[in-house]
């Protein structure tokens, strides 16, 4: 996709590095709610096209529970569920793009970071799992207009 802008503009980025999200309570853990609402605030007082793209660099969601770190450290990942960190992330996800005001018309990006890649890894293990928890395929990211990219 080609963006022109005028001559006096420069294109301009969000940049969203290592939020490692995950499930816990009723919303996110991992990311600091403190944060994230004053980014909020911040984000939905900018005028509308103020960002021509937003980019998540990886480690978006942290998948402790199927973190390599934990391998026989059970009660480390207690309770925690794939389903539930995606189920987590899709609520930030909702929420950056209600914020942004990106809903389809600023593209975004998200980069497979190593926490990612665990996920990848569960599927080379486990190959029936193919098709099922794949993060583009398993968040929809195609419905949501966010580019899936491999590191």
């Amino acid at each position: 996709m080609t963006v022109k802008l005028p001559k006096n503009r420069t294109s301009a980025y969000l940049v969203l590095p290592d939020l490692h999200i995950e499930a816990a309570g009723d919303w996110v853990a991992g990311i600091d709610l403190k944060t994230w609402s004053t980014l909020r605030q911040y984000l939905k007082a900018q005028p509308p096209g103020r960002y021509d793209g937003i980019v998540l660099l990886g480690d978006v969601g942290n998948f402790n529970c199927i973190s390599p770190h934990n391998k026989e450290n059970y009660l480390a990942a207690e309770n925690g569920r794939l389903a539930k960190d995606y189920l987590a992330i899709q609520t930030f996800l909702e929420d950056l793009s209600d914020s942004t005001g990106a809903a389809g018309d600023v593209p975004i990006w998200w980069l497979q970071g190593n926490h990612e890649f665990w996920v990848d890894r569960l599927i080379q293990k486990s190959p029936a799992l193919s098709g099922v928890i794949d993060i583009p395929v398993a968040m929809n990211l195609s419905s949501q207009h966010i580019t899936w990219a491999l590191s």
